[in-house]
């Protein structure tokens, strides 16, 4: 069964992202998120339309987490990582309320690509479908203070 289609309503605000600074996000409201395998949060695309570029594949993202032990940063500008755990997480907060937290360290940030992108949090189901729950676009600016000498 294919992914269901985003609806203008789905497509949210913008996450902003200060490079070589902490970043956490939380999302509310995705939804009943039981049955799930797995929550992945996806940046790639550029500044145009929300929905252009988004045919490109996975592993060409700038930034890909996935939820669950051993897990992680699993793309990193286009790169399969062994990150694993290191530098980011996406955790489900409450699953019936539909909530998740994500949080970048600093390190992590710091090697994002400045720019603008798009974003989408997508639930991978036990059945082997999957639901995009939020998408909208992704600010990472540059850092000023990269660390105090």
């Amino acid at each position: 069964m294919p992914s269901a289609q985003l609806t203008a309503a789905e497509v949210t605000g913008t996450m902003t992202i200060r490079k070589f600074s902490y970043y956490s996000y939380g999302a509310a409201e995705l939804g009943d998120l039981s049955g799930r395998t797995a929550m992945v949060l996806t940046i790639k695309g550029g500044p145009t339309s929300i929905r252009d570029d988004m045919d490109a594949d996975d592993g060409e993202a700038v930034f890909q987490l996935v939820e669950g032990e051993g897990e992680g940063v699993v793309v990193l500008n286009g790169e399969v990582t062994g990150f694993a755990a290191d530098g980011a997480t996406l955790v489900v907060t409450d699953e019936a309320e539909g909530e998740l937290t994500i949080a970048i360290l600093d390190a992590m940030t710091g090697l994002l690509p400045a720019g603008d992108y798009q974003y989408d949090i997508k639930m991978l189901m036990d059945d082997g479908t999957s639901l995009v729950r939020e998408a909208g676009r992704v600010k990472i600016l540059a850092g000023t203070t990269k660390r105090v000498v």
